[in-house]
């Protein structure tokens, strides 16, 4: 299932895309609509249906609890970077602010003149989980 956020008029819904088209969930936040998964799908055959086109997206999770990256995790970064790829994972914290709407605009640090770009990858983990073996961790995984 693919979610999304969004904004109609002044609050921001939850919404479930369906082929370019959001099942509009309401106002509740998509971090509840992710504990409620079953209510979500029986609701999508009932919900007003917005066109994914026209949509002003935003951040999915408005807050998150925490928000974990590897770093150095492809051979051509590393190699850009004139860095040998890490043994083991090297992961970094960034702060929850850092997270983003899609296609919305990035702010430069008026201390900065350089901005370095990538494209990011975001599993958003829907439910506990801690030592989850492989074959088990979409079990826990709200989406991408």
């Amino acid at each position: 299932m693919k979610w999304v956020s969004f904004r109609q008029g002044l609050a921001v819904h939850s919404g479930i895309v369906v082929d370019n088209r959001i099942v509009d969930l309401g106002p509740a936040p998509l971090e509840a609509w992710l504990q409620r998964r079953d209510e979500a799908e029986n609701a999508m055959d009932l919900a007003p249906k917005l066109s994914l086109d026209g949509a002003e997206l935003v951040q999915p999770i408005r807050r998150p609890g925490k928000i974990l990256g590897i770093g150095l995790n492809y051979s051509d970064h590393a190699a850009e970077t004139g860095r040998e790829p890490p043994k083991v994972q090297t992961w970094f914290v960034k702060q929850a602010t850092a997270a983003n709407a899609p296609y919305g605009d990035v702010e430069m640090p008026s201390v900065s003149d350089k901005l370095d770009y990538e494209a990011e990858l975001v599993v958003v983990i829907g439910e506990y989980g801690r030592h989850v073996p492989a074959d088990r961790a979409m079990e826990i995984v709200a989406g991408f």
